[in-house]
């Protein structure tokens, strides 16, 4: 996929870019799990995907970008790795981010401590 003048200077006005060793954050939307989107070519794309297509070269067929860095708003092309999903369901075990639970459970876990946060907070309760 090429990438058009227009899009990548839209792109790099939503990048913090920063020094080469620390994450670029990415500035526009992002979804529920901090990964920012980018509208490329009429389709929504992950953002990091596209940092690797502007900055790197051609993400090969069913492969993953990866965040050596772990945060997933950041666009930093040398912090992202090429990768299969289970380079990525092994990284991620690696760094404990691999839920232990089945993944509804682990939905139903967040939806419990976004909904007590939001209790204590009305009591004005930390």
């Amino acid at each position: 996929m090429i990438i058009d003048q227009i899009h990548e200077s839209r792109f790099t006005r939503k990048t913090d870019k920063r020094r080469q060793d620390q994450c670029w954050p990415w500035l526009g939307s992002k979804n529920y799990f901090g990964y920012g989107w980018f509208r490329l070519n009429g389709k929504t794309t992950k953002a990091h995907r596209v940092a690797w297509l502007l900055w790197r070269g051609k993400i090969p067929d069913g492969m993953c970008v990866l965040h050596e860095c772990d945060n997933p708003s950041c666009v930093n092309p040398k912090h992202l790795w090429i990768g299969t999903k289970g380079d990525n369901n092994r990284d991620k075990a690696l760094k404990g981010r691999a839920p232990a639970l089945p993944r509804q459970h682990y939905v139903d876990i967040q939806k419990l401590s976004v909904k007590s946060r939001m209790e204590n907070a009305v009591e004005g309760k930390r």
